[in-house]
């Protein structure tokens, strides 16, 4: 497996420094967080930068968008600007984009699944002309607020180019499945991992350096060897936004310490990280 740091972490810190800070720091890769956008004026030539820093960008996500809205106006809108960041992942050279829905779950959640999905198909045919995997995350008291409800939205997308996000942390934090669970029915699907950590298991998310919370985190992994999945683990640190820089830097030098004890030694310089993994034929 290879490792990414997302952007989120070091919010202090430009995207630029952040191709070298990373590195530094030993990841692989970097996942770019929604917040970034505005930094950026040229993406073609901050993608050209990290390849040669041997540190790609490898995933983009999108800000929660009315993917599944009733308003034809506002859905079209969110398409827009989907197809339009998803144009920007791809002159990064990004290999895929996370997209979270903005819905909250309701009652008309059958007919919101319907729009939702229909979207997700509209947009995985620009992230398949583009050479980008699509991948749906999980977003708490939202549409997709479950494990559950991901594999419903995903199950009727036929698509190479669409898959999941696997979010252990905010599986736990809103009290959704445990990770056995959330494993066995993402299976087919994962096409990325976040890691991050938290000492509460309530809403009021007290953040910490992974491998030190509540998640279990070396049965995690040992379960996803165990599934093949041979992807990015993307580490988000969270409380590094309220640390001084050094401090966080430690921090997150153990975090990615105890990553590489259980997953191995970072690859050579200029190794390719792999394209996210195909989707499985789902077996009932």
């Amino acid at each position: 497996m290879f490792l990414a740091g997302h952007s989120s972490s070091f919010p202090t810190l430009g995207v630029e420094r952040l191709l070298d800070f990373y590195s530094e720091l030993g990841f692989d890769a970097i996942s770019l967080g929604a917040e970034r956008y505005g930094e950026i004026t040229d993406p073609e030539a901050l993608g050209r930068r990290a390849d040669r820093c041997h540190i790609p960008i490898y995933s983009m996500e999108l800000p929660p968008l009315e993917l599944a809205s009733s308003a034809p106006s506002r859905r079209r809108a969110a398409l827009d600007t989907a197809q339009r960041l998803i144009e920007f992942a791809a002159a990064l050279s990004c290999r895929a984009v996370v997209v979270y829905p903005r819905e909250e779950c309701t009652r008309k959640m059958l007919v919101s699944f319907y729009r939702f999905s229909e979207s997700i198909m509209m947009l995985e045919k620009r992230c398949g002309a583009l050479g980008l995997i699509l991948v749906v995350g999980v977003r708490a008291r939202s549409l997709i607020g479950t494990t559950a409800l991901q594999v419903r939205a995903l199950d009727g997308i036929r698509s190479v180019n669409v898959g999941a996000l696997y979010d252990q942390a905010a599986l736990t934090v809103a009290r959704a499945e445990d990770y056995r669970t959330a494993l066995a029915a993402l299976r087919p699907f994962i096409r990325l991992c976040y890691c991050r950590d938290t000492r509460s298991l309530g809403a009021r998310a007290i953040w910490c350096t992974l491998g030190r919370g509540k998640i279990p985190w070396t049965e995690i992994l040992a379960e996803l060897k165990r599934l093949h999945y041979s992807g990015f683990l993307t580490y988000i640190h969270t409380s590094c936004q309220r640390r001084p820089i050094e401090q966080a830097r430690r921090e997150v030098e153990s975090a990615v310490a105890f990553l590489r004890t259980q997953v191995g030694s970072r690859p050579p310089a200029g190794e390719q990280p792999p394209a996210p993994q195909q989707r499985e034929d789902r077996v009932e």
